[in-house]
């Protein structure tokens, strides 16, 4: 198949486009602004996707191409984003995926299995067909247990629990308003119903939390861990495809390579998943949607 095939991984920080050849071999790349339209609205990732697409087009003119946007699982902002990704002005085919699937096509291919753990959560397993079952991905208020937003939240109620006398004493009750750039924990809750400590600087506190050698910061990294298993096992349900067929890609950035969150869910997944292959993403989710871009356009042809 002669051509060349648009990846765009549109995500809460940054939106990374690709255009690859036959082989996989980039053709160029760009890097733009936040893209996630359910993060930071419509317009502001409107802009971002034809920052990025106007990057890289500069010297190829792709044949199809698909998008990997957060939340994009779910029907109707699947619908929304569609109708959005309809105005970058792509004269070319385009699909539309969640993030899970692009990060894991830009890694493995299937049967297998995604965990993606960063500021939320989700866990997503796919049979050889490539048809889908996920688990969690539920968002803050209603799930995304073993996320970084989680264990943040669960550090500042183990500190509240342990400064009213109702928890173990705990090293989270000053590490906690200290990472927060504030000076007790009663400011802490101020900030956070006042929206002055938000999402993103709750979740900024799980890297310090688990690496925290405090009893009770050890207990809510295992709870984590507990509650990522589960999601993946629930994922991953009755399958038909033994364990050795099986590829687990780690993604997302509290599973970064060596962290404790990783090690802990690689040694237990070894536990209850021998023989499949567990590891972290290496590839960039971009790689992914072009790879789905240039597969899917044999249906165009």
């Amino acid at each position: 198949m002669k051509g060349s095939w648009l990846g765009v991984d549109a995500g809460g920080t940054k939106t990374h486009a690709i255009i690859i050849g036959p082989h996989d071999d980039v053709v160029t790349e760009a890097t733009a602004g936040p893209g996630n339209p359910l993060a930071v609205g419509d317009e502001v990732a409107l802009a971002s996707w034809r920052d990025a697409i106007t990057g890289v087009m500069r010297l190829a003119k792709p044949v199809a191409a698909h998008f990997g946007v957060a939340g994009s699982g779910r029907p109707e902002d699947h619908a929304r984003t569609s109708r959005l990704i309809a105005r970058t002005g792509l004269d070319c085919p385009v699909t539309l995926s969640d993030d899970a699937r692009i990060a894991f096509r830009a890694n493995a291919e299937f049967p297998g299995a995604i965990l993606v753990v960063g500021t939320g959560s989700i866990a997503v397993a796919y049979d050889a067909r490539g048809s889908e079952r996920r688990a969690g991905g539920h968002g803050y208020l209603l799930g995304d247990e073993g996320s970084a937003y989680w264990i943040g939240v669960e550090a500042v109620r183990a500190a509240l629990r342990a400064t009213d006398g109702r928890g173990p004493a705990t090293a989270l009750t000053e590490l906690v308003p200290r990472l927060l750039g504030v000076g007790s924990l009663h400011e802490v809750v101020s900030g956070t119903y006042a929206s002055g400590v938000d999402r993103t600087s709750l979740a900024r506190l799980a890297p310090e939390v688990t690496e925290l050698g405090d009893e009770v910061a050890r207990a809510i990294t295992n709870r984590a861990v507990t509650e990522l298993v589960s999601a993946l096992g629930a994922a991953l349900g009755q399958r038909e495809e033994p364990d050795e067929d099986l590829t687990v890609v780690l993604a997302g950035g509290l599973l970064g390579e060596g962290g404790p969150v990783q090690r802990l869910l690689v040694q237990r997944l070894r536990k209850v998943m021998p023989h499949a292959r567990v590891g972290p993403s290496d590839a960039p989710p971009s790689l992914g949607a072009a790879r789905i871009a240039r597969e899917r356009a044999v249906s165009y042809d």
